[in-house]
């Protein structure tokens, strides 16, 4: 029992040395920050698709943990997918899981900026049509900077897929959003999300979709604790997309 409580007196100091040397945002709804963050994360999306709807449950969110000072691990759980259109089946999503390492960064006042590079990857245990089927891993890297009450974050990824490569190619996806910090809580945010493909029945298509949305938090609960809420929608901006529209609700509770 005393090392258990070692081990967790070390992750909340390594939590507490990680968000005091870094830049003070929110994490945006879909770009997947360059931030160290250490909270528990659940979404609820719904789309608009031809012929119907579809909602996922989770988002394939989950616990994030800071072990080391410079460390985030993502243990990932599978989303839900609940679908009411042809040909859509339900189900259960991928498990994934992501580790972040941050390069630099410093916070208000000494240059308000972060570089991260980080690996995510899936294993194929979802439901058959839901899941991809392969497992696959995304590199990326993540750069944010702040400007008083205004910041920008960005990642770039690619996706290598374990099978199928012929079919599913190699997408890659830059995520940006524009956020800016309008009184306490309320983080007002606008994403854009191109992403193509080398490779694959997807050759030389490109997507682009806008986030516009607003981010609460973090709002003190107990303790350490907070909570952190999210709403958005996602609109399709070329003709090549996944959906038409999409709602996004996120809740987390950083700690």
């Amino acid at each position: 029992m005393p090392l258990v409580f070692s081990a967790a007196a070390m992750a909340q100091n390594a939590a507490s040395t990680a968000a005091a040397s870094q830049p003070h945002w929110i994490t945006p709804l879909v770009t997947f920050t360059p931030l160290l963050e250490q909270e528990y994360r659940f979404d609820f999306d719904a789309d608009s698709l031809a012929g119907g709807a579809m909602e996922n449950y989770g988002g394939g969110k989950g616990l994030e943990l800071i072990p080391w000072a410079r460390t985030e691990v993502v243990i990932g759980e599978p989303g839900y997918q609940a679908a009411h259109a042809p040909g859509r089946p339900s189900g259960w999503g991928d498990l994934g899981a992501a580790v972040k390492f941050r390069l630099a960064a410093a916070p208000p006042g000494r240059g308000n900026y972060v570089a991260t590079v980080f690996l995510s990857a899936t294993a194929p245990t979802g439901t058959a049509g839901v899941g991809l089927g392969v497992a696959s891993f995304t590199p990326g890297i993540g750069l944010g900077k702040g400007w008083r009450r205004w910041d920008v974050q960005t990642t770039i990824a690619a996706t290598y897929f374990h099978g199928r490569a012929g079919t599913l190619g190699t997408p890659v996806a830059w995520n940006t959003a524009l956020q800016y910090h309008a009184g306490r809580y309320a983080w007002p945010q606008m994403e854009f999300s191109p992403q193509w493909w080398a490779g694959g029945l997807r050759q030389g298509q490109v997507q682009m979709v806008l986030t516009p949305g607003v981010v609460f938090g973090k709002i003190p609960l107990a303790g350490r604790m907070g909570l952190t809420l999210g709403i958005g929608e996602e609109f399709a901006a070329t003709a090549v997309a996944p959906f038409r529209r999409r709602l996004i609700f996120s809740l987390r509770l950083p700690f």
